[in-house]
């Protein structure tokens, strides 16, 4: 599992662009609806500008989720985007667990539909009474008649009363899909960025956060632990210290340089000093290395 952005030189032209290439990721899997998907890219995004600090980066993924979330209770965002798909590996009626797609199938079956093994089902989750969302799964269409019918049943009141007793219609979790489809794949994102972590970005989508703040862990494991420091809490100087630099080969002008990685230069103004001259370079149909640039 990776993202990464690829320098990729057009044999045409000479000219060398930057290729997003993903493998693995939450955001490419068919198992997370869209909405989570169009969140998550934009983070990777924004991982992946190598053109401004991580600090930037993290105040403007903040201020997207603050945006999406006051899209999300304006209900601005499309039903379309919330559709999880799943495929049916045996017919409905040979699941033991009830899972959101299997009941949605069962429901089609009942209605006289063509479905088999293979069939892709989607499902929206919305809210209910039941506690488990399997139960409160169902079809786009059918939350889409839901509301026709409301609205029908609402234009043929006359009296408060009246409408007050009508069932209202089928409406989508938001906050399922908030701790269930957009938080997960953002923590993952995040993990090893330090600026940030899974209650700030729980709290930027308008969540509780202190759910998700670190367990305090009893004295006697601190003691345990402060023994035996694990390799990923370390700085990364330190970390790496012993590990052999990455040395890269400029394809144009043949010098060797070393890479100080994605997102570290020593000075932002003389970094994008360097960007500058560089696109200007690329225009012109070369590219030239960075060999000015040290961890």
């Amino acid at each position: 599992k990776y993202a990464a952005l690829s320098l990729v030189r057009d044999p045409t032209t000479g000219k060398h662009t930057f290729i997003k290439e993903i493998k693995g990721l939450d955001m490419v899997r068919r198992d997370w609806c869209q909405i989570s998907k169009i969140i998550s890219t934009y983070a990777l995004d924004q991982l992946l500008k190598y053109d401004q600090g991580i600090d930037l980066i993290i105040e403007n993924v903040h201020q997207y989720l603050t945006l999406q979330r006051s899209r999300l209770d304006s209900h601005k965002i499309p039903l379309a985007h919330f559709i999880i798909t799943s495929t049916l590996n045996k017919m409905p009626y040979e699941y033991d667990n009830p899972l959101p797609h299997v009941i949605v199938a069962k429901r089609l079956l009942q209605a006289k539909k063509n479905i088999r093994i293979g069939s892709t089902i989607p499902y929206i989750i919305c809210q209910g009474t039941e506690s488990s969302p399997a139960l409160r799964a169902y079809h786009p269409e059918d939350i889409k008649k839901s509301r026709i019918q409301y609205e029908e049943k609402i234009k043929s009141c006359h009296t408060d009363e009246e409408r007050l007793n009508i069932v209202p219609p089928l409406q989508v979790d938001y906050h399922w899909y908030l701790t269930r489809q957009i938080l997960p794949p953002l923590d993952r994102l995040f993990a090893s960025i330090k600026e940030t972590d899974k209650a700030q970005l729980a709290y930027h989508l308008g969540l509780d956060a202190s759910k998700y703040h670190s367990h305090i862990k009893s004295s006697e494991q601190d003691d345990e632990d402060n023994e035996l420091i694990m390799a990923t809490q370390l700085d990364d100087v330190e970390r790496f210290k012993h590990a052999d630099k990455l040395i890269l080969k400029c394809p144009t002008c043949n010098n060797e340089f070393q890479f100080p990685g994605v997102l570290i230069f020593p000075n932002m103004n003389e970094q994008q000093q360097a960007q500058q001259q560089a696109q200007q370079q690329a225009q012109n149909g070369y590219i030239s290395c960075f060999s000015g640039f040290t961890a």
